[in-house]
């Protein structure tokens, strides 16, 4: 009987053991589930998943910090915007302006146009307005006009081969080749003045000075000065004025830039090194380089701040914003 005893005592025992080692067990398990942030099984659900791509997709680039995040554009963006460069050695390569308006019907009565048909886009319309009238205002002066603007390939052929015929040259010296005109972007005005007998080219003497020295104010440049003709590889063409906007029209007139110098000097503004800060009507604002490689190029862009992108028609993207 005793020995029953003792051998019941020893079976309880063994089973008490068992039972705190599965509970140890079990705790341990319970423990390492506690741990994982997945439910414990080690997949994602559908909806982590789905909150992880969205991340992604608006995430910032490695090492910006909070200020920033960044959108996807594609290589075909280089070729537009305010900044593209277009010469002999970067042609344009974008499809006509969709947002062409004609001078005609957005002038005011401070300047003249040459004709009905001249087509510039519209987002130059109001800051040239204002240009025409504060000069007007300051010189009492109405004799601009507007002569040429928007120009397809085609036109632009047809003036290149035209030069030909009249110098029996091989090339021209004072027509741009077709795909190496400004005017294609729709971001180029070409003044004239009138006079008792027609019209002359804008030659920046004597009081319609005052516009080459306040373009830069409205966004407008001297695309082609006399300082810079080995720069450009095109002669002085005062009458010429490019848009780029007032921000990097006021960097160009301090530095005395040229567009081939101001895309170069940008070069040396990446993103990820120092960004090129300027103040412009009391407004600050930082300016910094991308380059594009391949299809798609990551752009990060400040947060909860303006800002635009533009391309340099060469190797990259422009990013300008308001601090």
């Amino acid at each position: 009987m005793a020995r029953k005893r003792r051998r019941r005592l020893k079976v309880g025992r063994i089973a008490a053991a068992l039972a705190i080692v599965l509970l140890l067990v079990l705790a341990v398990i319970f423990a390492v589930k506690a741990l994982k942030p997945d439910g414990g099984d080690g997949s994602s659900s559908s909806s982590d998943s789905s909150s992880q791509s969205e991340s992604n997709s608006s995430s910032q680039p490695t090492g910006t910090g909070d200020a920033y995040g960044a959108v996807q554009m594609s290589k075909e963006d280089v070729h537009k915007g305010d900044l593209i460069l277009v010469n002999a050695d970067a042609h344009y390569v974008t499809e006509k302006p969709n947002d062409l308006v004609t001078v005609a019907s957005r002038k005011i009565d401070q300047y003249s146009v040459k004709n009905n048909e001249l087509e510039v886009r519209e987002k130059i319309m109001e800051p040239f307005n204002r240009m025409m009238q504060d000069f007007a205002g300051a010189t009492g002066l109405t004799d601009v006009m507007v002569i040429s603007a928007h120009r397809t390939v085609e036109y632009q052929q047809m003036l290149y081969d035209n030069d030909l015929k009249r110098t029996g040259k091989d090339f021209s010296d004072e027509v741009a080749k077709p795909g190496e005109s400004e005017h294609h972007t729709g971001l180029v005005m070409d003044l004239g003045i009138v006079t008792s007998d027609g019209s002359k080219f804008f030659d920046a003497s004597g009081d319609h000075i005052w516009v080459n020295q306040n373009c830069y104010k409205y966004g407008f440049v001297v695309r082609y000065p006399e300082s810079k003709k080995d720069v450009t590889k095109i002669i002085h063409e005062p009458w010429h004025y490019r848009y780029v906007g007032p921000v990097h029209a006021a960097v160009m007139e301090e530095k005395d830039f040229c567009l081939e110098e101001y895309i170069d000097f940008l070069r040396q503004h990446p993103f990820s090194g120092e960004h090129l800060k300027t103040t412009v009507d009391g407004k600050d604002y930082e300016i910094y380089f991308v380059p594009a490689r391949g299809d798609t190029v990551e752009v990060p862009i400040p947060k909860d701040k303006e800002y635009t992108i533009s391309g340099n028609n060469v190797d990259g993207l422009i990013v300008t914003a308001e601090l």
